[in-house]
């Protein structure tokens, strides 16, 4: 049941963007964090993969760098209060 939800989600979604003047390009990042030997995982909190753990991330920005991407994600969504070049 749950594949067949996912499924319908991105019908819908494509769906949602089929009369763009261009064919979108949706490019994600992720991060991955280790500290003391433990990754950093997250809890789906949205379809696709609901109820889910993942590795931190999400859409780049136009123009954006897929590094400084993963860093706002980071500071975004998680409000992980680690020093840029630390986390570099």
């Amino acid at each position: 049941y749950r594949l067949l939800e996912e499924q319908q989600l991105l019908d819908q979604y494509r769906q949602a963007w089929s009369q763009a003047p261009y064919p979108p390009i949706f490019v994600t990042v992720n991060a991955v964090v280790v500290q003391s030997g433990h990754v950093l995982l997250v809890k789906r909190n949205a379809s696709p993969g609901k109820g889910l753990f993942a590795l931190p991330g999400g859409f780049i920005n136009p123009h954006e760098r897929l590094l400084d991407a993963c860093l706002r994600e980071l500071r975004e969504r998680l409000r992980l209060k680690v020093p840029e070049p630390v986390l570099k």
